[in-house]
C-alpha cells in the first residue's frame, strides 16, 4: 500500500473543500485540516477540514467537513465526502 505524503493529504482535502463551497457560490476559509487515519484495507485516508464559510461576507459560520482522500494509479487525487461509516472509524459521537 502506498502511503501518501501528509502534506499532499492536507492539500488535497483543503483544495477540494474550497472548490465544493465555490460550486455553491460560497467562500470557505480553511483554518486547518487533520488527518484522522487510514480506512482499514484501503488506500483511503479520512481528513477533517475545519474553517469558516460565508455566502456574501456578511455572516460567517463554522464548518467541519470529513473527506475521504485517495488517488488513482496515476496519482490523480480522488476526494469525496466521507461516509458515516468511514467517519465512525475515527470520531466518537455520543
Amino acid at each position: 500500500m502506498t502511503v501518501p505524503d501528509a502534506a499532499w493529504l492536507h492539500s488535497q482535502a483543503g483544495i477540494a473543500a474550497r472548490f465544493d463551497y465555490q460550486d455553491r457560490w460560497q467562500t470557505l476559509e480553511v483554518h486547518y485540516t487533520t488527518i484522522l487515519g487510514q480506512v482499514p484495507d484501503t488506500e483511503t485516508w479520512i481528513v477533517c477540514v475545519e474553517g469558516l464559510a460565508t455566502d456574501r461576507g456578511e455572516y460567517w459560520w463554522h464548518v467541519t467537513e470529513y473527506l475521504a482522500v485517495s488517488h488513482k494509479a496515476d496519482g490523480t487525487p480522488i476526494v469525496v465526502d466521507a461516509t458515516d461509516e468511514q467517519q465512525a472509524l475515527f470520531t466518537h459521537r455520543p
